[in-house]
């Protein structure tokens, strides 16, 4: 009988112990927050206020502000639905004519595309995201990782998230002067232990909004070539700098022409209009095509262990839009247009802020291009330009010049008026320049500085 009782009591305490145990289950979760470019989108739509502005995300709006699609990608989107008639797995690479149509487009004649191991990816995130699995699998686990000084934010916490040792900062942009810091960055660059990876924007750079010249590209090449240094291109706006597909990839050509071994995340959002599509490709350039094939098996079982294929709509849509001479012209007059409005709405609003006297110099907002226009505003100037204003920009300043339309203009530029009167700047300081841009402003971290 006492065996039997304590029996019962056994099975009766281990009960109790599994279920405190569920109920302890994720009880020490912390919550995790949005990156502040995504957090910031979403604080935009949870407002009730009947006369918001979302300056946040970069997608070009209309004259009225409403969402805007090429028409050649309408065109070329009900040829699809007339003409492709199964809805079939990809392979785990991707769509095959797209692959082919974004080497053509990233790399021109420039390379022998055999020694180019591509993949199709959801969009820039997960090109960025593929290639650095792929480097995490293959380097030194001690490798560090190399980002400018400003970036878009998300660039830290993808390598971050991977598991990368270490990442850094270069020296890139002056937030005081306004202006680049090729000759600190090609300093600091030389400095670095070889095989470290380098973050680069080919063009319409994220957030700043300033390119180096081709001289100052050929400058990057050669010191990294020297350096045995690893790049890795985030090829986000190919086109959105100059309006022309083929000047805006110059650096990422340059650098395959002279065999210089690299990853480029090449994205096909702003450049088509269709953002939703998450259209992408990640192209690793590699010694030889023995070493890319071997490159591509890498890359094709992260996707397989990652979501296995990619889905083949925006992927079609770009390998319609390069299918003809015909969709060709009018894809590319689309992106002409989309840069000359957007050349047109940074002069509108300096105009507007010239003439409502607020206080400094607005010249470097037709100076800079790309979708973006980095203000150098405090996080209380961005902040009061929310909550009073309800202007919504992230909090490092960036400013989504391609959601501006005509009627919104003047309402921006009475808000910056104001914020820059009433909540003074200290951040244009070099000092204070240099230590704002090198913080996180989601409050995770502060990358290490040398």
């Amino acid at each position: 009988i006492n065996a039997e009782y304590m029996g019962i009591m056994i099975s009766r305490i281990s009960w109790k112990v599994i279920q405190n145990s569920r109920r302890a289950l994720w009880e020490d979760v912390r919550t995790v927050y949005l990156d502040q470019i995504m957090g910031m989108h979403h604080k935009f739509l949870a407002s009730k206020f009947p006369d918001k502005i979302n300056l946040v995300i970069g997608q070009f709006k209309d004259g009225d502000g409403q969402p805007y699609v090429f028409d050649v990608v309408r065109k070329v989107e009900a040829k699809l639905l007339k003409t492709v008639t199964d809805k079939e797995y990809l392979p785990v690479e991707g769509d095959s004519a797209f692959i082919k149509t974004s080497q053509e487009i990233a790399f021109g004649k420039s390379i022998d595309m055999k020694r180019v191991a591509t993949v199709q990816a959801l969009s820039g995130t997960g090109a960025l995201h593929i290639g650095n699995r792929f480097l995490h699998k293959t380097l030194a686990h001690d490798t560090c990782c190399y980002v400018s000084n400003p970036t878009w934010s998300l660039h830290n916490d993808l390598f971050d998230e991977i598991g990368m040792k270490e990442i850094e900062y270069y020296p890139f942009y002056n937030v005081k002067k306004r202006e680049l810091m090729i000759p600190q960055m090609l300093e600091k660059l030389r400095s670095v232990k070889p095989y470290s990876v380098v973050l680069l924007q080919p063009c319409a750079n994220n957030p700043v909004g300033l390119d180096p010249t081709k001289d100052e590209w050929q400058q990057i090449m050669k010191v990294m070539k020297e350096g045995k240094l690893i790049p890795f291109f985030d090829m986000a706006y190919q086109g959105i700098a100059t309006g022309d597909l083929d000047e805006d990839a110059y650096s990422v050509r340059l650098f395959a022409q002279e065999g210089v071994n690299m990853l480029v995340a090449h994205r096909f959002g702003a450049n088509t209009t269709a953002y939703a599509e998450r259209i992408g490709a990640l192209h690793v350039v590699c010694e030889s095509p023995k070493v890319a094939s071997a490159v591509l098996s890498h890359l094709k079982s992260i996707i397989r262990n990652t979501y296995s294929s990619n889905p083949t709509h925006g992927a079609k849509i770009v390998a319609g839009l390069w299918e003809t001479e015909e969709n060709r012209k009018e894809w590319k007059a689309g992106i002409k247009g989309i840069v000359q409005r957007v050349k047109q709405l940074r002069g509108y609003l300096r105009d507007q802020l010239v003439e409502y006297g607020a206080p400094g110099n607005w010249d470097h907002i037709k100076n800079q291009c790309g979708f973006f226009h980095y203000s150098g505003f405090s996080v209380e100037q961005c902040v009061q330009l929310r909550e009073k204003h309800h202007i919504y920009v992230v909090e490092d300043g960036r400013m989504g010049i391609c959601g501006l339309h005509n009627k919104t203009i003047p309402i921006v530029a009475r808000a910056i008026k104001d914020v820059r009167i009433n909540y003074p700047c200290l951040l244009y300081t070099s000092d204070a320049a240099d230590e704002r841009s090198s913080v996180d402003l989601g409050g995770r971290r502060i990358l290490k500085k040398k």
